[in-house]
């Protein structure tokens, strides 16, 4: 670190407090090893610099930098520190780029659900990280909901809903993005979803000629039950159930769990 902080002309200290309040810098470190800083993350400092330079806020001049990089694939320690600083811009500033590079599968599940996992374990040790873990879910469903949705004439072939007494659809959100991204036509009813609606969907669908799938999402162990008090995260997805059926109607319809 010191190293790169010459080349920048920074003290050591600025450079350090950089890492940890912007994400900033390696994404891997080790904790008494020295931080080894690529030609990548130097630009990026080096462009964090010269806003600076020109009157743009720290914060403010890290996120246009980290914006102009190219994302390390699957690097999840910009993301933590983003999540931890409670910095729901730049969480979702990194989320996004990871989207644009890499696309929604990758970045489910060798980015965001890594991070939820830290975040899950940390919980679990006592640290209390419910505000942590609704911010990133926030900066996730943002980013997700940014993928951009096929023609409005592609017809509109699966329909997602969580079950009735479920508020969680940030598995569904990720689904939903990664069929947009395939140009596959999607009708998200989102949380609480009552069984007759979807019937009433996937009937409308079938009508149509164009439905072929229904995904309805129930997740156990969510962060917040019903009635708001603080359980497990939701993060990696562990205790979510989907299931795929037919819209067609009565008790025959094909149905899968995974």
């Amino acid at each position: 670190m010191r190293a790169a902080a010459q080349l920048l002309g920074v003290p050591t200290a600025t450079l350090r407090s950089w890492t940890r309040r912007y994400g900033i810098g390696p994404a891997e470190h080790r904790p008494g090893a020295h931080r080894l800083y690529s030609d990548n993350d130097l630009q990026t400092l080096r462009h964090m610099r010269t806003l600076i330079d020109q009157g743009v806020s720290p914060r403010s001049a890290a996120r246009t930098a980290m914006a102009s990089a190219t994302p390390g694939y699957a690097e999840t320690a910009p993301l933590l520190a983003a999540a931890f600083g409670l910095d729901a811009i730049n969480a979702a500033l990194i989320i996004e780029r990871h989207l644009r590079h890499y696309g929604v599968l990758d970045t489910w599940d060798l980015l965001v659900r890594p991070v939820f996992a830290v975040i899950e374990g940390r919980q679990r040790e006592g640290e209390k990280c419910i505000d942590i873990e609704h911010m990133l879910s926030w900066a996730v469903a943002r980013s997700f909901q940014k993928v951009p949705m096929p023609p409005t004439w592609t017809p509109t072939s699966v329909i997602l809903a969580c079950t009735a007494d479920e508020t969680h659809a940030l598995p569904l959100e990720a689904l939903r993005a990664a069929l947009c991204e395939r140009g596959c036509g999607v009708l998200m009813l989102g949380p609480r979803s009552r069984r007759g609606g979807g019937r009433r969907a996937g009937a409308g669908l079938t009508a149509e000629g164009g439905g072929d799938l229904v995904a309805n999402c129930r997740h156990r162990g969510c962060g917040h039950d019903q009635d708001g008090r603080q359980g497990g995260t939701t993060g990696d997805g562990r205790g979510t159930r989907v299931g795929l059926r037919a819209p067609a109607t009565g008790d025959g319809a094909p149905k899968i769990a995974s």
